[in-house]
């Protein structure tokens, strides 16, 4: 990582996150972190209007690796279980139209 670099998180409860400290720390990064339990709507609203702008100016870019249609969730839960994404798999409620 670079110095003053960020670095992003993203575990659930129930799986514990192995961090080394150290190297983080010498090289004076930052680690932010967000929960969503016992966070308000209003506070998670503010959160994603801001994600959402930052999406739009692309300060933020999202990794896609497809798009499918609701009606094929079985066939993405087979794609992610079987690994190597790059990216992550969107479900629409109808397919779009590129």
């Amino acid at each position: 990582m670079a110095r003053h670099g960020r670095f992003l998180a993203i575990a659930g409860s129930e799986q514990p996150s192995p961090f080394s400290v150290r190297p983080f720390y010498l090289r004076n990064c930052s680690l932010h972190g967000f929960t969503v339990t016992g966070t308000s709507v209003s506070d998670l609203q503010a959160c994603a209007r801001q994600i959402n702008a930052q999406l739009a100016r692309k300060i933020l870019k999202a990794r896609i690796q497809c798009v499918m249609p609701l009606s094929e969730a079985a066939q993405a839960h087979q794609i992610q279980e079987a690994g190597g994404l790059s990216g992550k798999i969107v479900l629409t409620p109808h397919r779009l139209i590129s």
